[in-house]
Parts: structure tokens; C-alpha cells; sequence
């Protein structure tokens, strides 16, 4: 499919531009996930059962929300996760608690080759009993019924080396756990956002968490059905959705003015700081009664070489590689190491975007770094996602910034997080 750019925007003509209302801007699905976990745990799902996101859902919702209906409805021996690393990794654990039946977890792309084991070893060590072998695909995984509760203690402080979704699974299901779950700090502090955002939600659901100078204690209760319910019918908007169109904003070249519907600033996801770092690119963030009004500023004073450290939200990484590539500043963004467990490995598929783009980046094992070297590029720009949602999504950043048209190979990954993305990219002025 191609996917190319106007020279010029159709804009009414006033003193400021009149923005363009972005209403189907999707849900998040890190919060939703979580919601979700919540509930399975809890037990009541019949909201779940009749809940519907349409246009404002994605693929990983659409998973986890038939993961859980499939592991306490069904009968069935097999849980279908795709792609998603959050929905394997929450719902394994889950089961570990919940499942009356041996459940097979059948993955798609490269999920299988991606880490599980210092989760299922932690889980066994309580009691689960969850099997796993290699194949083909990587790491098969079942999960058979505890012969009793798991019992907690005490987490293994290095369990993040690999991902924060492995703390943050145990922590979801530590309520239910037969004593109190002791965490230490992580060793590292990477992705730290998202576990942030797993304590908020378990604290809002009424999950009870201690707080020590060194960790957390997690004590055994319940979450609110109640509170779950009305969680899941009033989720936050997806801020690392709406990098993509920050960064267009970015551009010379694209919409100067842009209004997300839904988004709060006392919004969860740590990926909301995308709101100020883009300020140093030109971006101005309004919040407001309806949303988030996006402007961008000609006349603020930009420096001439950024730095961001991205460990915290490294989902974020693509539409700044992007929009700091297309607006030619020299740059350097680290905390990217683990970008290479990704739907892709994500490291190198940035390394690959730039270049097809013509632009020149230096990178080592935890950064990427632009000096300004950049080659305009002949002809339309053929971009292979491989299979990463994330790389297609920032490829439309530098089709508005070189205004080359660019043909992407498997257009239909950005579902995976964003349902509605080429929906907006044409109201705003793409045309395929």
C-alpha cells in the first residue's frame, strides 16, 4: 500500500488555524491489559463479555480480552496470544491461578523467541505448574492447574533484566497470592513507567500495596468488581498512539494544529511526557476540557543537539527517532537496549528506517545517535515493518518530512496498537 503526502494542507484561513478534531484517537492498551488481568483475577467478566471498543480498541486489546473470556468461559485447551508479549506473559501468569484445565498458548511471529522462562521459573518456584519445551517457533508453553495456591515471598530482584512485564504480571496477580508478596527495588530501573502504572491501577482497583524505602510489600485481598467494571468503560487514551501524530505536528511540512479527544493530564501512562519533551521540538501541548490541542510553535527557541534517555518509556523511541530525524536536529536517544526484544528487533529495524529515508545514524548497544548526515533519497521509499507496528506507524513521519512517497509492506501491523491509524493519517492529509 502506498501512502503519500499533500505539498500543501487544506486549511480554513483565520487568525490560527482551525484544528483538525481527532475523535477515534484509540485506548490504552497497557491500561487496558491490566484491567483486564484484573478482572480475570477477580472473576467477574460479564462487562467484559459485552464490552466493545470499535475503532478505539487494537489487536492486543481484542487478544486479551478473548485470552480471559476463553480461560474462564471456555473449554478449550489452547489460548490464542499472537503477538503480543503483554498478553503471553500476563495471561500465564494468570493461569497459573486461575485455570481448571491444562491451557496451551499458541503465539504468533517471533512472541515465541522472546523472554518467558525467568517468569515461568519464578512462578513454578511458588507452586504453579506450568511446563514449557522448545520447537521451531521458540518456547511452547502450557499451563496446568495448581494443586494449591501459590504461595508469593519474596521476588528475585533481577527478574527485570530482560522486561518490566515480568514484574509487572506477578504484581497483578500477588493480591491473590496465599501471603504477602515482598518486592525489592529493580536492579535497573528500565520500563520503570509501566510498573508505575501497574501499582496506580492495582491501588485504584483496591489491590493493597505498601510502600518501604527499599520496595513494596503486596498483602493479599481482592480488586473491585465494581471499580474494575467502571475502569474498563472509562480507559485512558493511548499516549504512545499519539506519538505518531506529535510528530507530525513536528514537521514543517505537516498539520499545524491538531485536537486528540480524551486525553488527561492526570492520565497514567508514562509515556505522557511525550507532551513536554515535544515541546522541545517545537510541539505545544494545551490540555483541555476535550483533550489535548497540539500546536506547532515556529517561533520557540529549539536547541541545536537534544538528548533523551528513553529506559523508561522505550515505546516512545520510533516517533522520536522520526521526528527528530525530519526536522534535521542532531540528536542522540538511549536507553535502547531492549528495543532488540521487540516485535521486531527494534534496535535495528530504527537503523534501517533512517537509512531508507537517507538519513545517517551512529549507534552503539544502548543509543542511537544523528550528526546531521542525511542524502535526500531518489524515488518512493519502500519501508518492511517486519511485522512492527511501531516501525510503520514512524515511517509516516518521514513521508511528511521528505514528502517521498512511501510504500509500506504489511500497512495492516499498525493494528496491533492502533485500529484507526490510517483513518486519521487520511483525515489529516495522507492520501494512499
Amino acid at each position: 500500500m502506498k501512502y503519500k503526502l499533500p505539498t500543501q494542507y487544506k486549511k480554513r484561513q483565520c487568525c490560527i488555524d482551525v484544528p483538525i478534531f481527532i475523535t477515534s484517537m484509540p485506548y490504552s492498551k497497557s491500561y487496558l491489559i491490566r484491567v483486564m488481568g484484573m478482572m480475570a483475577l477477580e472473576g467477574s467478566i460479564s462487562s467484559l463479555r459485552e464490552w466493545s471498543p470499535g475503532l478505539k480498541g487494537c489487536d492486543d486489546v481484542a487478544l486479551m480480552q478473548q485470552a480471559v473470556l476463553s480461560l474462564l468461559d471456555g473449554e478449550s485447551n489452547s489460548i490464542f496470544v499472537g503477538a503480543s508479549g503483554a498478553v503471553w506473559r500476563f495471561m500465564i501468569a494468570i493461569a497459573s491461578l486461575k485455570t481448571n484445565r491444562p491451557i496451551h498458548f499458541e503465539t504468533s511471529g517471533r512472541l515465541a523467541q522472546r523472554p518467558i522462562l525467568p517468569l515461568i521459573n519464578q512462578l513454578n518456584k511458588w507452586g504453579a505448574r506450568i511446563h514449557w519445551h522448545k520447537s521451531d517457533k521458540g518456547i511452547e508453553v502450557t499451563v496446568f492447574p495448581a494443586e494449591k495456591t501459590l504461595s508469593g515471598g519474596v521476588l528475585d530482584s533481577e527478574i527485570d533484566r530482560d522486561t518490566s512485564q515480568f514484574r509487572s504480571a506477578i504484581m497483578l496477580i500477588a493480591p491473590y497470592l496465599s501471603e504477602s508478596l515482598t518486592l525489592s527495588q529493580p536492579t535497573e530501573t528500565l520500563s520503570g513507567s509501566y510498573l508505575a502504572l501497574t501499582q496506580a491501577l492495582m491501588c485504584k482497583a483496591g489491590g493493597i500495596i505498601k510502600e518501604r524505602s527499599n520496595g513494596l510489600i503486596i498483602q493479599p485481598s481482592s480488586y473491585s468488581a465494581a471499580t474494575l467494571r467502571q475502569m474498563l468503560l472509562c480507559p485512558e487514551r493511548d499516549w504512545s498512539a499519539a506519538s505518531y501524530l506529535f510528530g507530525w505536528v513536528a514537521q514543517e511540512k505537516g498539520p499545524t494544529t491538531l485536537l486528540l479527544e480524551g486525553y488527561k493530564c492526570g492520565d497514567l501512562q508514562g509515556d505522557k511526557r511525550i507532551a513536554y519533551d515535544f515541546f522541545q521540538l517545537g510541539v505545544v501541548t494545551i490540555f483541555g476540557e476535550d483533550g489535548i490541542l497540539l500546536q506547532r510553535n515556529r517561533e520557540l527557541s529549539i536547541a541545536s543537539k537534544l538528548q533523551f534517555q528513553l529506559d523508561e518509556c522505550p515505546d516512545l523511541a520510533p516517533a522520536y527517532l522520526a521526528a527528530l530525524l525530519g526536522q534535521h536536529k542532531q540528536f542522540t536517544l538511549s536507553g535502547l537496549a531492549r528495543l532488540a526484544h521487540k516485535e521486531s528487533d527494534r534496535f535495528e529495524s530504527l537503523v534501517g528506517l533512517a537509512a531508507a529515508f537517507g538519513y545517517k545514524v551512529t549507534h552503539d548497544s544502548d543509543s542511537l545517535s544523528f550528526e546531521g548526515q542525511w542524502s535526500a533519497p531518489k524515488g518512493p521509499i519502500h519501508i518492511d515493518p517486519i511485522g512492527d507496528h511501531r516501525i510503520a506507524m514512524a515511517a509516516t513521519i518521514l513521508t511528511v518530512a521528505t514528502e517521498r512517497e512511501t510504500i509500506i509492506l504489511e500497512p495492516e501491523v499498525v493494528s496491533k496498537s492502533f485500529l484507526s491509524f490510517y483513518t486519521i493519517a487520511r483525515q489529516v492529509g495522507f492520501t494512499t
